[in-house]
């Protein structure tokens, strides 16, 4: 709906109750009846039923003056009144890093032939917020830590360097309202079935962060359970 529409149905909204209000007040019988009385209409009908549609013609066209005076006159500063007191929400902007363990777009599976999970791989989107303007140089990356060398950087690496810092995506743009998705790392099923004191068998935190021209950087720190199944699920 283009922003013209939008006011123009604010207007008429804000125009009509007060000009029906008014039509049914005093003011607008008496002059529907005032008019009715002095320039009455012949319709052809007996007197009562002649008088008694002037009255409702009459009735029409004060609500058609009234209407059109609150539009042209009373309703825009009143529009503009509360647009002063109640502003719109700034629109939203920047990067998200979208992860929903319910959605099989982020988590998938493969089941082994006794129906148990063989693999299991994340995923992660990274979603531009605007709904007007492209983010540019945009990426994601994993800080540096135990779990991510063992994970993500060993997904990810090209070089001993490279799995240090590991970066995940790299986009020139993301347009408004995009997703771009993308795989984090995978592990077996078992893993975490593993001696104590293994980084698998036990609870583990890692931290992805999404950078973009112009934007500033968000941070998501996201939690590995060591459950059969395994499960990565987002702390914030």
């Amino acid at each position: 709906m283009s922003p013209t529409t939008v006011y123009l149905r604010s207007l008429f909204a804000l125009a009509a109750r007060p000009s029906w209000n008014n039509l049914n007040g005093i003011g607008g019988g008496l002059f529907s009846a005032l008019a009715a009385a002095i320039w009455p209409l012949d319709l052809g009908a007996s007197g009562w039923v002649n008088v008694s549609v002037t009255f409702v013609i009459y009735a029409i066209v004060a609500f058609a003056v009234l209407f059109a005076g609150q539009v042209l006159l009373l309703s825009p500063y009143r529009l503009w009144m509360r647009d002063r007191r109640d502003p719109s929400p700034p629109a939203p902007s920047g990067l998200e890093i979208v992860f929903d363990v319910s959605d099989p777009r982020f988590v998938k599976d493969k089941i082994t032939h006794l129906d148990t999970v063989d693999n299991r791989r994340w995923y992660v989107g990274v979603k531009n917020l605007s709904t007007t303007t492209n983010v540019d140089d945009v990426s994601l990356r994993a800080q540096e830590g135990r779990f991510v060398r063992h994970t993500i950087s060993v997904a990810y690496a090209l070089s001993a360097e490279d799995r240090r810092v590991p970066v995940i995506l790299e986009r020139p743009t993301i347009s408004p309202c995009a997703i771009e998705y993308v795989e984090l790392f995978g592990l077996g099923g078992n893993v975490a079935i593993a001696p104590v004191g293994d980084l698998f068998a036990q609870r583990q935190t890692f931290v992805l962060e999404v950078r973009g021209r112009d934007t500033p950087t968000v941070m998501v720190e996201f939690e590995y359970l060591p459950t059969v199944p395994p499960t990565i699920r987002r702390v914030s």
